[in-house]
C-alpha cells in the first residue's frame, strides 16, 4: 500500500537497501518483497531558502541518481486574476523565460504561501474559500542537469484528468504513469494539463512546461509527481481557477490561445491512404465510385500519402497529370483535394542541398534519418532562417501543381518520426529515462541531435512549430484570399494556432477503440476541440468488421474530426472494404454525422470564443454530480448530446447512468424517454445492437439537423429538421420548455461573422428569433448556399395523452400542406412536408405553431 502514499525514489532503477539509504530515501521494512524505496515525509530531495530569497539550494549534496543538484530560483507572477505561474529556473537559464506580473498577486482568486527555511514547499490556496488548490510537502524537488522532479498534492477527494489518459487507459490520474514524449503512439502521449474538480464543483486546472519528456506519476491519494528530462532549464507550473470547468478552459485557453476554428467542410469525413507508390490514383477513383453505390457522403481525399511522389518539396515524375483526373473529379462533386506533406527532406532534393544551414545537426554534421525509404534530414524549425527556406520550397512545389492545388494539408509523422532502427539513442549519457520508454530516440530524432536548442527539449513542439509555419506558409501561397485552409498535423503539443489534430495512431483493436475516445477527451480538455482520435479502426494491425462497425459508430457520430487511413503493407478499412451489411451500417453512420454538422459546428464555434470543448467527459457537463466522476464510457457531445458507444466485441447492451439534474433524456433519432430505474440509482440498461451507437438528447434542448447530400457543401443547401426535446415541471404538467441555438456562417472565410439563431419551444409552439440582420439569408444562390428551411419538426416528451395534432400555422398563415404523425405512448408529435424559411420573415421572430388534442 505505500505505493499508493509514498513518491518512488530512484525511479526505473532496482536499488538495494544500502544504495537506497546512501540516496538519502527510505528502505520499505514492512513488504521487503516490494524492494521499495521511496522519499520520506517531508523529503531530503528537497531545496530550502532564505527568508525573503528568490534563491533555492539543494538540501542534499548529490540527487537519487547521484548527479550534482542545480541551484535555482523562484518565480511567481500573477498573470491575470485567474491564472498564477510558479516557475523554477534554473541558474544560468535564459533571462526570456522569466514572466513578469501583469497584476498585483492580491488581486487573484489565487493565494500562495511559501515554506521558508529548512524544506522548501509552495501551497496554493483559492482566496476566497480558502481551499487548498495544490501543495507541494508531500514529495520531493529534485532538479539536476538530467532529472527534474517536484510532486503536487492535489485535494484527496477530488477529481483529476488529463495528462496521458492513453497510456493509462484512463482519463482519470488515480493510478499509474505516462510519459508525455509526443509521436509514439499510445505509450507516449498526451498534454501536460490537469484538470482539477472538487466536490463542489468548483474547479481548477494545472498546465506544467519544462523541456524534453515528461513523465507524470499518478497516486490514489492525488499526489501527482512531475518528471522531466530538461537539462539546466526551468520547471513552469500554471494555475488556472474558475468556479466551474468552464472557466477553467477559458482560463487556459486565454493563455496558450483559442482554438481556430476549422472550415465547415473540414468536420465532414477525411479519406487518406498510402498505397499508390507506384503512382496509380486508382482507390481514389474507387473509392468515390463506391460511395455513390452505397450512398454516402465525403469532403476530402488526399489521393494517396504519396500523391506528389515518395518525397516533399518536389513533383515526381508525371504524377501532376495523373492527380488532374481525380482532383478535377472532387471539385467537381464539391469536394477537397488535401495534400500530405512531411517535415522530413530527401537528400536528393533541391530543398536539401540549400538547407544545410536550417537542418539539425549530428556529431557527423547534418543529422542523417530514414523516412519511407529515403536518406532524410530534419529541418530546426527555432532556427530564424527556416520559415525563408520553407516558403522558397513549398512555393516551388506548389508552383507545380497551380491545377491541383490543395484546399489544405496534411503533416504527417510530424512529431518526427525516423525510421533508422539501427540508430543508437545515446542513453548511457542521460541521467533518467522516463518509465515506459526505451529510449527517447525510439522511432523519431536522436535526442542529442541539435539546433537551436537540443531536439530532446523541443521535441513535443516540433510538430507544432512545424504545422504553425507551414500554415502561415500555405495562406500566403494561395494568394489574397480570406478563407480557412486547414492544416491537419499528426502531432500538436498545445494551443490554438492550428485547424485541428488528427489524434494518435491506435492499433485496429477494442482497446484502440476505447483509447481513441480518451484521447479526443483529453485533447479536448486541454485546449484542443477539433481533434481526431486517429484513423477509424486504426491504421495498422487486424481488424474485423464488428469492431470496425463500432468504431465508425462512435468516432463518425462524435468525433470533431473523422478519416479513414491505412498505412503502407495494411489494408483499408472504410465502408467500401467491409462486408456489404456492415459496409451500409458504416454507410448510414456516415449520414447522420453530416445530419448533425450544424451541431457540431455551432459548438466548435463556441470552443473557438470560450475554450470549452466539443466532447466532454460527463463530470465536466455534471461536476456537481459526484457519480459521474468515474464515467469514461459514455459522454456529452456539447450540451445536449450523450453518446455511449460500445467497447466489447460481443455486447449488445449497456448500462448507463443518467445525471440526476435531469430526469428525461430521449434517443435522438427515435424519440422514445430513457429515464433512470425506479431505485433512485440513476442507471438504466439500454439495448445496443451493432448496428446504433446509443444517442439520446437532454430534455429542454433543441438541435437542428440538416439533410444530406454528396458532400458537406451539397448538404448544406438542403432542408432542416428540428428536434424539440421538452422537460416539463411534472408528469402530464402544462408547463413545458425547450431551448436551442445555430451558429452559422459561410463556413469558409476568415472573418468569423456569425449569425445566432435562437429556438425556444412548448408542446404547440417553435418560436425562431435572431437579433440584427442575417447575413446567411444573402449567400442563397451562391456556392456556399445555405439553407434556412425547416421541412420537419419532431416534439419529444408531449404530456398527457395526446391523440391529433393539427392547424399548423407559420406566423398567422396556416400550412395546408403540414403533415402530422402523433405517438400517443411515447408522447411524440411530428410535422412534417412544412416549408417554414426564416428569411422570409419581415421581423426578427418567426412562430410556427400547432394545435394538439
Amino acid at each position: 500500500m505505500l505505493l499508493f502514499f509514498r513518491s518512488e525514489c530512484m525511479p526505473g532503477k532496482q536499488p538495494s537497501r544500502q544504495e537506497c539509504l546512501a540516496a538519502g530515501c527510505c528502505w520499505n521494512e514492512l513488504e521487503e518483497s516490494l524492494n521499495f524505496c521511496h522519499h520520506s515525509l517531508p523529503a531530503r530531495q528537497n531545496y530550502q531558502n532564505k527568508t525573503g530569497s528568490t534563491q533555492l539550494v539543494a538540501r542534499l549534496e548529490r540527487s537519487p541518481f547521484g548527479a550534482e543538484p542545480l541551484t535555482l530560483s523562484i518565480n511567481i507572477a500573477a498573470l491575470n486574476t485567474s491564472h498564477v505561474l510558479v516557475q523554477l529556473i534554473a541558474e544560468g537559464s535564459a533571462s526570456d523565460s522569466i514572466h513578469e506580473s501583469r497584476v498585483e498577486l492580491d488581486e487573484t482568486d489565487i493565494k500562495i504561501d511559501l515554506t521558508e527555511g529548512e524544506a522548501f514547499f509552495v501551497e496554493l490556496k483559492r482566496r476566497t474559500s480558502n481551499e487548498t488548490l495544490f501543495f507541494t510537502g508531500n514529495g520531493p524537488l529534485i532538479a539536476t542537469q538530467g532529472f527534474w522532479e517536484w510532486s503536487l498534492q492535489f485535494p484527496h477527494d477530488a477529481l483529476l484528468l488529463g495528462s496521458g489518459s492513453t497510456s493509462r487507459g484512463s482519463l482519470r490520474l488515480t493510478s499509474g504513469s505516462a510519459t508525455l514524449y509526443q509521436g509514439l503512439g499510445t505509450k507516449a502521449n498526451g498534454r501536460p494539463f490537469i484538470l482539477c474538480v472538487t466536490q463542489s464543483g468548483k474547479s481548477h486546472g494545472v498546465l506544467f512546461e519544462a523541456p524534453g519528456a515528461i513523465e507524470v506519476v499518478a497516486r490514489p491519494s492525488n499526489l501527482i509527481s512531475i518528471r522531466s528530462t530538461a537539462g539546466a532549464e526551468y520547471l513552469n507550473v500554471h494555475t488556472f481557477v474558475g468556479n466551474s470547468p468552464a472557466e477553467v478552459f477559458e482560463a487556459l485557453t486565454a493563455h496558450i490561445g483559442l482554438p481556430t476554428l476549422p472550415p465547415y467542410w473540414s468536420l465532414g469525413l477525411h479519406v487518406c491512404r498510402d498505397t499508390a507508390r507506384n503512382g496509380t490514383n486508382e482507390d481514389a477513383l474507387n473509392f468515390k465510385n463506391e460511395a455513390t453505390r452505397l450512398d454516402f457522403p465525403y469532403d476530402s481525399d488526399c489521393v494517396d500519402d504519396s500523391a506528389l511522389g515518395n518525397v516533399s518539396y518536389v513533383v515526381e515524375g508525371n504524377r501532376v497529370d495523373k492527380l488532374k483526373t481525380v482532383v478535377t473529379e472532387l471539385k467537381n462533386s464539391k469536394r477537397h483535394f488535401l495534400l500530405s506533406l512531411y517535415a522530413q527532406v530527401s537528400e536528393r532534393t533541391t530543398a536539401f542541398e540549400e538547407g544545410q544551414d536550417i537542418f539539425l545537426v549530428g556529431t557527423n554534421g547534418t543529422y542523417l534519418g530514414q523516412h519511407r525509404d529515403e536518406t532524410v534530414a530534419y529541418p530546426d524549425f527555432e532556427n530564424p532562417n527556416v520559415t525563408k527556406w520553407l516558403d522558397t520550397h513549398m512555393s516551388a512545389m506548389l508552383a507545380n501543381i497551380q491545377d491541383v492545388l490543395p484546399s489544405g494539408l496534411i503533416l504527417s509523422d510530424n512529431w518526427p518520426l525516423n525510421e533508422d532502427a539501427t540508430q543508437g539513442d545515446g542513453n548511457e549519457t542521460l541521467e533518467y529515462v522516463p518509465q515506459g520508454l526505451d529510449s527517447l530516440s525510439n522511432g523519431t530524432v536522436l535526442w542529442s541531435a541539435s539546433g537551436v536548442r537540443r531536439h530532446q527539449s523541443v521535441h513535443n513542439q516540433y510538430g507544432s512549430l512545424f504545422t504553425t509555419l507551414a500554415k502561415d506558409i500555405l495562406e500566403q501561397i494561395s494568394g489574397p484570399s480570406d478563407k480557412r485552409l486547414p492544416v491537419l498535423g499528426s502531432s500538436n503539443w498545445l494551443g490554438g494556432n492550428t485547424n485541428g489534430w488528427l489524434g494518435e495512431e491506435q492499433q485496429a483493436d477494442w482497446q484502440g477503440l476505447k483509447s481513441a475516445l480518451l484521447s479526443v477527451m483529453e485533447a479536448g480538455i486541454s485546449g484542443e476541440p477539433f481533434s481526431g482520435g486517429g484513423p477509424i479502426c486504426g491504421s495498422s494491425g487486424v481488424w474485423s468488421d464488428s469492431l470496425c462497425t463500432r468504431w465508425s459508430l462512435l468516432a463518425l457520430t462524435t468525433f470533431p474530426l473523422t478519416r479513414f487511413h491505412h498505412r503502407w503493407g495494411s489494408t483499408a478499412r472504410d465502408p467500401t472494404a467491409l462486408d456489404e451489411t456492415s459496409g451500409r451500417i458504416v454507410a448510414r453512420a456516415v449520414r447522420l454525422r453530416y445530419q448533425l454538422m450544424p451541431y457540431l459546428y455551432t459548438w466548435l464555434h463556441r470552443a473557438s470564443l470560450s475554450g470549452m470543448p466539443l466532447v466532454r467527459p460527463m463530470a465536466v457537463e455534471f461536476p456537481t454530480d459526484n457519480s459521474t466522476w468515474t464515467l469514461e464510457e459514455q459522454f456529452m457531445v456539447g450540451p445536449s448530446l450523450m453518446a455511449a458507444p460500445v467497447f466489447e466485441p460481443a455486447a449488445v447492451s449497456l448500462t448507463i447512468y443518467l445525471p440526476r439534474s435531469t430526469e428525461s433524456w430521449f434517443h435522438l433519432l427515435g424519440g422514445e424517454r430513457v429515464q433512470a430505474d425506479v431505485n433512485g440509482t440513476g442507471h438504466v440498461t439500454l439495448y445496443a445492437p451493432e448496428n446504433e451507437l446509443i444517442l439520446l438528447i437532454k430534455e429542454g434542448h433543441i438541435i437542428a439537423l440538416q439533410g444530406v447530400n454528396t458532400s458537406s457543401a451539397m448538404s448544406r443547401a438542403e432542408s432542416r429538421q428540428i428536434i424539440v426535446a421538452l422537460e416539463c415541471g411534472g408528469a402530464n404538467s402544462s408547463e413545458c420548455t425547450a431551448e436551442g441555438t445555430l451558429s452559422l456562417d459561410d463556413g469558409v472565410s476568415n472573418d468569423l461573422s456569425f449569425d445566432t439563431i435562437q429556438f425556444s419551444a412548448n408542446q404547440t409552439s417553435l418560436v425562431i428569433s435572431y437579433s440584427g440582420d442575417l447575413q446567411i439569408c444573402s449567400l442563397g444562390g451562391t456556392e456556399n448556399m445555405v439553407s434556412t428551411v425547416i421541412d420537419t419538426i419532431s416534439i419529444y416528451g408531449v404530456p398527457g395523452n395526446v391523440t391529433n395534432a393539427s392547424n399548423l400555422q407559420v406566423d398567422d398563415v396556416i400550412d395546408l400542406e403540414a403533415k402530422f404523425f402523433v405517438d400517443t405512448e411515447e408522447g411524440k408529435v411530428r410535422i412534417s412536408s412544412i416549408s417554414v424559411d426564416w428569411c422570409s420573415s419581415q421581423s426578427n421572430e418567426m412562430t410556427v405553431s400547432w394545435e394538439i388534442e
